[in-house]
């Protein structure tokens, strides 16, 4: 009888932690910028900068992140990031995604920034988020024109 009743509380609190995954808002995420810094002629670092909100009254960790960048028609990163950060409950916070691209292809973006052309950028992406004893993937993306004659 005790191992039938062990049994049924097991069964009892399976059933709750897997209600509790219900009960997880996932958080937003919104691409707050870019910035890049020439390193060498076909080199650039620099980090994506996004501020994730954490809607649940609790802690949720981030276990790292992926990205494709273009800037004009070349493609000028790809990555991942495999960092861990932890997003306190009720709180907004900005992350840095490093990034560094080594490409032959900036050579036509170099070209729009001379002549003093805008250039069209395109990011997207994917966070993963800790839940319970599994990681969310969350995707993000943005486009928008990088404004050389400010």
């Amino acid at each position: 009888m005790s191992q039938c009743v062990k049994r049924i509380g097991i069964l009892i609190l399976c059933c709750s932690l897997c209600s509790c995954a219900w009960l997880v808002e996932k958080p937003s995420f919104q691409l707050s910028g870019i910035s890049l810094s020439l390193r060498s002629m076909t080199t650039l670092n620099g980090a994506i900068i996004v501020a994730v909100h954490n809607p649940n009254f609790y802690d949720l960790t981030l276990n790292g992140a992926e990205y494709r960048i273009k800037l004009g028609e070349a493609s000028l990163a790809e990555g991942v990031s495999r960092e861990s950060v932890k997003i306190p409950g009720k709180t907004q916070r900005d992350i840095n995604i490093p990034l560094q691209a080594e490409s032959g292809n900036i050579g036509p973006v170099f070209k729009m920034y001379i002549s003093g052309k805008d250039v069209p950028y395109e990011i997207e992406g994917a966070v993963y988020v800790k839940v319970m004893w599994t990681d969310l993937r969350i995707p993000f993306s943005k486009t928008g024109v990088l404004n050389i004659r400010s």
